[in-house]
């Protein structure tokens, strides 16, 4: 399947504040192990770093379909990252310009109780300390279950943790700070688990630890 005829724009820019350049992805900035903003006092640095990001995304995915086959009708990422890779250097820069501006306190409205509906995948994942664990990715109605479980599987490749596959999905409730799993996913194909994908989100809210089920 070719990818030759779909229109993605460069997902690659740098925003220029106050002197300094911040290289992004996706509009979201890149980040240090401290979790600091990455800058870089020049538009030339900013650059070739995201120039170095761009290569070792079409390595990783080079990777990944030698490891599990060329012909993975999941995978059709590198294309994409090969064609950004060579117009890195058109990646635009976006001078951001902050203005003061008068703070409009908005009436306060009336509560209303309305237990909010969401759908949600579990991932299975492993730590590199080969460590299990249950992730639970919560999103918007409108979305769809298999599209949500490549968007983790592309973030998981940037992260210690190796996907392992989806344990469960469908439909979910918030009330009261409480998540209530049910229904199924058709385009996954998967079910939900109830009980047990309540306790992973249950399990999720304590610290970074807590979503290892096993060691």
């Amino acid at each position: 399947m070719s990818t030759s005829n779909i229109n993605l724009e460069m997902p690659y820019r740098i925003l220029l504040k106050d002197g300094k350049y911040f290289p992004q992805m996706f509009n979201n900035y890149y980040r240090s192990p401290r979790h600091d903003q990455t800058r870089y006092d020049t538009e030339a640095d900013a650059r070739k770093f995201i120039a170095k990001q761009a290569a070792y995304r079409v390595e990783i995915q080079k990777q990944y379909l030698k490891k599990h086959g060329q012909h993975d009708p999941k995978n059709l990422y590198v294309e994409y990252e090969e064609k950004w890779l060579r117009n890195i250097d058109k990646a635009e820069v976006i001078e951001i310009v902050e203005e003061s501006a008068p703070v409009i306190e908005e009436p306060k409205k009336p509560y209303r109780y309305n237990p909010m509906q969401m759908k949600y995948i579990v991932i299975k994942s492993e730590d590199r300390n080969g460590r299990v664990h249950e992730l639970p990715v919560m999103f918007p109605y409108v979305l769809v279950h298999k599209e949500m479980k490549e968007c983790v599987w592309r973030a998981l490749m940037e992260s210690d943790h190796r996907f392992i596959e989806v344990v469960g999905a469908g439909f979910c409730t918030v009330e009261n700070n409480v998540v209530k799993c049910y229904g199924e996913s058709e385009s996954l194909g998967i079910s939900s688990r109830g009980k047990l994908d309540t306790q992973a989100f249950d399990r999720c809210e304590r610290s970074e630890t807590s979503t290892i089920v096993e060691k």
